[in-house]
């Protein structure tokens, strides 16, 4: 049960680094904090996750991202993609044992702390807006969930343009046919 993964905090902590807390996995999470902010990491949105589940059409472009290099979800974009994935037929015990190698492997899973939810809750009342920006509170929780120059992969048009907004690289994942 830890904190915000190693090298990612919430968007808006830059300016508040100082304040933020070291997470909850102990002396391997401040060893692993320590090499990930010299390295990039790249958040998943669900839809990441849902195209390896299902075979989407954005499933070879995230199995590259796979052997790229750090990799991180929040555990409601988790939820989600298991909601997801279940929603379009697959078993229940399926779709966890797709999702549970890769979160106790190379996704990092980033637990939802209060700071994590106060930074979305910042990001959702600065950036959306119910007809032309409908950001859910997943997606903010993404996006709050990266430290400045992280990387975020989606087909989400909405999270896509408010990422570099909040000091994230946007990554375009293709959409759905």
């Amino acid at each position: 049960m830890g904190g915000v993964l190693p090298g990612c905090r919430p968007a808006g902590a830059a300016r508040r680094d100082a304040s933020r807390g070291a997470g909850g996995r102990g002396s391997e999470a401040a060893g692993a904090r320590a090499r990930a902010r010299s390295r990039s990491v790249i958040l998943l949105d669900a839809y990441a996750l849902v195209a390896l589940l299902v075979r989407g059409p954005a499933e070879p472009q995230v199995r590259a991202l796979l052997h790229a290099g750090d990799l991180a979800m929040p555990t409601i974009n988790v939820a989600e993609a298991l909601y997801v994935a279940q929603r379009r037929g697959m078993p229940r015990e399926l779709a966890r044992a797709g999702v549970d190698p890769l979160v106790e492997g190379p996704v990092a899973p980033i637990s939802l702390t209060l700071e994590l939810a106060r930074e979305a809750a910042e990001i959702r009342a600065e950036h959306y807006d119910r007809r032309s920006r409908p950001l859910s509170l997943a997606d903010c929780v993404l996006l709050a969930s990266g430290a400045p120059g992280n990387g975020v992969a989606t087909a989400d048009p909405d999270v896509l343009a408010v990422a570099p907004l909040v000091g994230l690289k946007p990554i375009a994942l293709p959409p759905e046919r």
